[in-house]
């Protein structure tokens, strides 16, 4: 069979903007939880992977490894990498949120009452738009992919 140079370039970007989405996701982790961290380094990685062992399997360099051997590999980076990291992600999302729980209480048990009434009134605020801005992200989304 021969190997169209569209395939290679087509790989090499794909290599290009996976590698940058694992780099993006392992140093900057955009996620205030740690277990969407966790999940999103490990969809990079599998990702990364996977398109370089396509590549690799498409212009047989891979020697003697056989189709099932590949196909292994491959769900193992997709699918059960990502379901190891995820309980990991949320003993590590578990154990951030109680840190955060217990400044929140010192600091606020040092509040007045009036500022505390203040406080949590300013939050159920924040909390309520940002669950609009989101849900219209989403429906967005949704729409330009309809």
């Amino acid at each position: 069979l021969s190997k169209p140079p569209y395939c290679l370039v087509a790989a090499i970007l794909m290599l290009v903007i996976y590698a940058a989405w694992m780099v993006v996701a392992v140093w900057q982790r955009p996620y205030f939880d740690p277990a969407s961290n966790a999940i999103n380094v490990a969809a990079s990685l599998g990702c990364l992977v996977s398109t370089i062992l396509i590549l690799l399997a498409r212009y047989d360099a891979l020697g003697g490894l056989g189709e099932e051997a590949i196909v292994w590999i491959l769900v193992s980076f997709n699918y059960l990498l990502p379901l190891v990291c995820l309980p990991v992600g949320l003993v590590l999302a578990y154990r951030h949120r109680s840190k955060h729980l217990a400044i929140a209480e010192e600091l606020e048990g040092a509040l007045p009452p009036s500022q505390l009434v203040e406080l949590t009134s300013t939050r159920k605020k924040v909390d309520q738009s940002l669950n609009r801005s989101t849900l219209s992200l989403f429906a967005s989304a949704f729409m330009l992919s309809a």
